[in-house]
């Protein structure tokens, strides 16, 4: 949804060069991954459509990519492992789902105050590393999509590159290598790696095509490129230590504990909360209507997950309405 929002916005704000066909080629390129990712399949009609996993990313369309995080989790079945019966199933799974939804980064004062204060409180206040196994399955499925965006692009460059012309102005200033001369100077062509999409620039200090996130993609292309990083859904992990505040909730459902301890700003409690009740309210949605429709057409319908979203949904919401009366 989002995706599709920005291709309309572009023409109103970016009059770039080949801006019509740079967008005609995104919405390929996303057309093509969510095909990869099983999100679309041909009806009867040998036309494209939408099949029933998709109904999971449409209940979460604004919570963009963490939608896809969700539902590449989903299909790995590591969520369902997730949801075996055991002791902390439910706290289990809402860590997790604090890593994907409605994240606070921990402020630079707050994580050196934590270091040189002991905690106390019911707040654990900085929330855990996600395991080793969520990173590697999401991992996996940004370099899919990264993989994608760059052979794409690379197939642009490569259609294109007479109306693209040389690489040979700096990112910043615009100024054009050696003047207004169209020559390289040979020591410097020595020195690029073959390159189509990465700015030739940046080719200078050791890279080609090969890249590592969407965000390196996204910032060091060439002269005009415009690749949008929200157009790619992937979700990316980062080292930023991030607030335990709605795992602490669900365990103690103290919204003053959460001002005091976690640092949240008394006016933005119910809203945070309220946006990730949203999530929870709509993830058991989803994971209802999958679990009651039944038939071979329904894929990771489990009833452990169902059971697992029904209990920590309705205890998220008891205690969201308690702080409110």
């Amino acid at each position: 949804a989002k995706a599709c929002g920005r291709l309309v916005d572009l023409p109103l704000f970016a009059p770039w060069k080949l801006l019509a066909e740079q967008a005609s080629h995104n919405f390929h390129f996303c057309i093509e991954l969510l095909q990869t990712q099983g999100l679309l399949m041909r009806d009867s009609q040998g036309k494209l459509a939408p099949n029933d996993l998709s109904a999971v990313i449409s209940h979460l369309y604004f919570m963009e990519p963490s939608n896809f995080a969700f539902l590449t989790l989903l299909q790995s079945g590591h969520l369902a492992e997730l949801c075996q019966p055991g002791p902390l199933r439910e706290e289990r799974v809402i860590s997790l789902l604090c890593h994907l939804f409605c994240r606070r980064p921990i402020p630079q004062w707050l994580a050196v105050w934590l270091v040189e204060n002991e905690r106390t409180g019911p707040s654990l206040i900085t929330l855990e590393k996600p395991s080793d196994e969520v990173v590697k399955i999401l991992e996996a499925q940004t370099a899919q999509a990264v993989e994608t965006l760059q052979d794409f692009w690379q197939a642009f460059v490569l259609a294109y590159a007479d109306e693209l012309g040389e690489d040979d102005r700096l990112p910043l200033t615009g100024s054009k290598h050696g003047g207004e001369q169209t020559t390289r100077v040979a020591q410097v062509e020595s020195l690029l790696l073959k390159s189509r999409v990465r700015s030739s620039f940046v080719a200078l200090s050791g890279h080609d095509d090969r890249f590592r996130s969407v965000s390196d993609i996204c910032n060091t292309t060439r002269a005009g490129l415009h690749i949008d990083s929200k157009l790619v859904p992937a979700f990316e992990f980062s080292d930023m230590q991030f607030n335990s505040y709605i795992l602490d909730f669900y365990k103690h459902g103290q919204k003053e504990a959460l001002v005091r301890y976690n640092k949240i700003k008394d006016d933005d409690v119910w809203e945070s909360l309220s946006e990730f009740n949203l999530c929870l309210k709509a993830l058991y949605a989803a994971m209802e209507r999958r679990v009651l429709a039944g038939g071979a057409w329904v894929d990771f319908a489990d009833e452990n997950v169902l059971t697992t979203f029904r209990t920590i949904s309705e205890v998220f919401n008891d205690k969201l309405k308690a702080i409110a009366e």
